[in-house]
């Protein structure tokens, strides 16, 4: 096998290795399924390189090239946009090009090849350098939108995120630059770049356990608490002392926690719900209210998710709250067994 091969050769190896790492801690990653189908995707991507440039265009060794290409980048979107915003789903339209477009190709390779054992009968008279062309754009198209979705979150306090952001960012260039000079790298700097993004995501999520602190050290942590839940009530953004609350919950990974395991019941909730949060002995109580989120191009409508803010509020010595006793009341017991200590803020 010769260097360039050789080099293509032990991309495939760590692609694969990349897969199953990411298909071992799938529930831990965000689209972790996904995430190892694309490291195989490439993988086949990178077997395909090696394969051309040890025995050369011969029995069609470049039939899943494309296509491998296609499917690689198609799942590769989608991976950016769930790590970006957990629970988000392409819509149909969306989802069918993803899928279409690497089938639509891998159609147009066989009926196009000029080996006879792969040519399809009536061949169409389409030229495959437009076929090429065309998937070329689709995934620099594909690639280049992608950056920016994630680059949303490239201050989040997540260490994980933001190196999943760099890694991105970076692969992107280098993949851009890869292909205009023509280096034959690109499938190269692509498992590269899914090799960091998995051991990233998997690196971030390790956390060391501290000395568990007092239950009224945990409690005075707690100040105005802003949740933003999307339409699923999934949990986009929050604050600091939001993240306390959610460590005090048994939460390690607020992002994506469903609104029940963050405040014990689904929403909405009715405004000037009285909320008081009990750990131990200690408690601390909030008046919360929940209003619905709209984006400034949104229609009038039900809008795209929930805003919830608990302000702190006075309590006496036995924990009971200044509020009206006719306010809705909802107790939420944190588990002083699962706390420890929050991550200081940056």
């Amino acid at each position: 096998m010769n260097m360039e091969a050789a080099v293509h050769a032990g991309a495939v190896a760590l692609a694969l290795l990349s897969a199953v790492v990411a298909l071992v801690l799938r529930r831990r990653l965000a689209a972790g399924g996904l995430l190892a189908l694309t490291c195989v995707m490439a993988a086949v991507w990178a077997a395909h390189v090696a394969w051309v440039l040890q025995v050369g265009l011969l029995l069609g060794a470049q039939v899943l090239w494309m296509p491998a290409i296609g499917a690689t980048i198609s799942a590769f979107y989608v991976v950016v946009h769930r790590t970006a915003r957990p629970g988000w789903r392409p819509s149909r339209r969306l989802a069918a090009v993803l899928v279409v477009e690497p089938v639509f190709v891998l159609v147009c390779r066989v009926a196009l090849s000029d080996t006879p054992l792969l040519a399809l009968p009536g061949r169409p008279v389409v030229p495959l350098v437009l076929v090429f062309g065309l998937h070329t754009v689709y995934c620099f198209a594909l690639l280049v939108l992608a950056v920016p979705v994630l680059a949303r979150r490239r201050q989040d306090r997540s260490p994980a995120v933001r190196a999943q952001v760099t890694v991105v960012q970076w692969g992107a260039v280098a993949a851009l630059v890869a292909e205009a000079l023509r280096l034959q790298l690109t499938d190269v700097v692509a498992v590269v770049t899914l090799t960091l993004f998995t051991v990233a995501g998997a690196l971030g999520r390790r956390g060391g356990v501290g000395t568990p602190p007092t239950s009224e050290e945990l409690l005075d942590d707690l100040g105005a608490l802003v949740l933003v839940f999307d339409t699923d009530q999934r949990l986009v953004e929050w604050n600091r002392p939001a993240e306390v609350l959610c460590t005090l919950r048994g939460l390690d990974e607020p992002l994506g926690a469903h609104a029940e395991a963050v405040l014990g019941v689904g929403l909405p909730v009715p405004d000037g719900t009285v909320v008081v949060v009990e750990l131990g002995s200690a408690s601390a109580t909030f008046t919360g209210y929940c209003h619905r989120r709209y984006d400034e191009t949104d229609a009038p409508g039900p809008g795209n998710g929930w805003v919830v803010l608990l302000r702190r509020g006075r309590s006496s010595a036995t924990g009971q709250s200044d509020a009206a006793p006719a306010q809705p009341r909802l107790t939420v017991v944190a588990e002083p067994g699962a706390v420890r200590r929050p991550r200081p803020p940056r």
